[in-house]
């Protein structure tokens, strides 16, 4: 942190000035946050390393002759939305033992943090939040994480035990992070537009082909990156300005050298809708106070802005936190910098690890920047609908012969209005007929005789389980499953 602040210092001032001495420096740094934040992520480092499935080398064990130190990593990245002043910087666990800067020179794949720009997508795209998704599980072939083949894993949900739901809306699938449903939806809206969503929110994902490992965070992305990113949702669509670390500069005879100017939002940069931004801030609001960041926010101090992420890498190698409110936003990040991939720990889910900095950091922060609820845009619309269904007010339920009675009011569903919500998975577009004479159009022409009959009653059993939602499935030993690529071959054979 020094070094950033007296690199700023000699860009606004030139060597020779320095070179004088007697320099006062008024920094951005917040001392009360940044001294929570380095409190808090050393002791969950600790933590951590403490914990008995724990098998990596330990900072006390560390010694300068073993070279660069290989033990866990931290570094956390809080910056004030509207100025981008930077409140809270923390590049690494010990400046003593490495001098590596993980905030400026380090990325990471991003694991499940990476899901708001799927959703954000599918949202520019037409979808909405009760838009169906399908909750099942999925060959892990379709994305190829770790090049590992069976059922893809439900790391996303935070817990060693996930349970697939069947049929849910995009906002249930944000809200828990749900893995299988949100590569689907990535893979229906496309891999090209996520990637152009991504890069215009400032994540510098590579020049390569695109593939769907994209979906679950395995690209790397940098700490300021995912900041700035996140940000963006909470200034309802507008990305953040240039990182500053300087307030001002006093000389020695007291004569201010340098003072930082207050820049106009006139020329912010628009990333996405407004009305795009307010929902996406409604479902990671979700996502912190009902999904995967529930079980943490217990000491969190209350503001109706705070909203946030969970992000934990496929193999357990990478944790994040990412959350702001509507004047700051703070990222955190854990894992090893140095040597090969490896899990922090089997189970080692961001909602333990980092979850409980993030709280320290913000709430360190809100006695001086309180947050203020995003206002509705006049084209968003809230809206009663039926958890089940997604359909809007009274609905029969597919699985009751009653009728739906209205949902409670916090899972009101905010949508564009005369937009209605679109689903672009086959089983909303198709009535069963469809599908069935769909099916025999693709066998006849893919696939062999001796096949027909087993993938025939597959379908059926599967079709079954879409009527009478069955969220319970089948061992993955017995699992059929009809290729990933289903919808582009039916489109083949029409």
């Amino acid at each position: 942190l020094y070094e950033r602040i007296a690199n700023a210092v000699r860009s606004r001032l030139g060597e020779d000035a320095l070179t004088e001495g007697g320099f006062k420096i008024y920094t951005t740094i917040d001392l009360d946050v940044q001294q929570a934040m380095e409190k808090s992520l050393l002791r969950q480092l600790s933590i951590a390393e403490s914990h008995e499935l724990y098998e990596q080398p330990l900072y006390d064990s560390y010694r300068k002759r073993d070279g660069k130190p290989n033990y866990l990593q931290g570094a956390g990245y809080m910056i004030d939305n509207e100025s981008g002043s930077v409140l809270a910087y923390i590049g690494g666990r010990d400046f003593t033992h490495s001098q590596y800067d993980f905030v400026e020179l380090g990325s990471k794949p991003s694991g499940t943090a990476f899901f708001p720009f799927i959703y954000t997508t599918a949202l520019e795209n037409g979808m909405s939040p009760v838009t169906r998704l399908i909750d099942r599980p999925m060959d892990n072939r379709a994305v190829m994480v770790d090049g590992r083949e069976g059922i893809l894993g439900e790391w996303g949900m935070e817990t060693l035990q996930p349970k697939y739901e069947g049929d849910i809306s995009m906002r249930r699938a944000m809200e828990v992070s749900k893995i299988a449903a949100s590569v689907r939806l990535g893979k229906e809206v496309g891999l090209a537009r996520v990637m152009q969503t991504a890069r215009k929110f400032g994540l510098s994902l590579p020049e390569t082909k695109l593939l769907a490992r994209m979906l679950v965070g395995a690209d790397d992305v940098s700490l300021p990156e995912m900041v700035n990113a996140y940000a963006t949702f909470a200034r309802a669509g507008y990305a953040p300005k240039p990182a500053s670390f300087i307030d001002r500069v006093v000389g020695p005879k007291g004569i201010v050298r340098y003072k930082a100017i207050d820049v106009s939002s006139d020329g912010d940069k628009r990333v996405i809708s407004r009305e795009t931004a307010y929902i996406m801030n409604s479902m990671l609001q979700s996502s912190l106070t009902e999904g995967t960041g529930n079980s943490g926010i217990a000491e969190l101090t209350s503001d109706a802005s705070l909203a946030g992420k969970t992000g934990t890498a496929y193999d357990f190698a990478d944790n994040w936190f990412i959350g702001y409110n509507s004047r700051v936003t703070c990222g955190l990040w854990m894992g090893f910098v140095h040597g090969s991939r490896k899990a922090i720990y089997t189970g080692a889910f961001s909602r333990e690890t980092l979850l409980p900095v993030w709280v320290k950091a913000m709430n360190a922060a809100l006695p001086d920047f309180s947050g203020r609820e995003m206002t509705q845009p006049n084209s968003v619309s809230r809206l009663e609908v039926c958890s089940v269904t997604g359909c809007e007010g009274h609905a029969i339920a597919r699985n009751t012969n009653e009728t739906c009675s209205r949902v409670p009011s916090r899972i009101n569903q905010p949508r564009l209005r005369n937009c209605s919500p679109q689903n672009l998975s086959l089983r909303a577009t198709a009535t069963c007929t469809e599908w069935l004479t769909q099916l025999l159009q693709i066998m006849i022409a893919l696939i062999p005789i001796k096949n027909k009959l087993v993938i025939l009653l597959s379908f059926l059993s599967n079709l079954s389980s879409q009527f009478y939602s069955v969220v319970t499935p089948m061992e993955p030993s017995s699992q059929i499953l009809l290729p990933e690529n289903y919808g582009q071959l039916i489109r083949i054979v029409s």
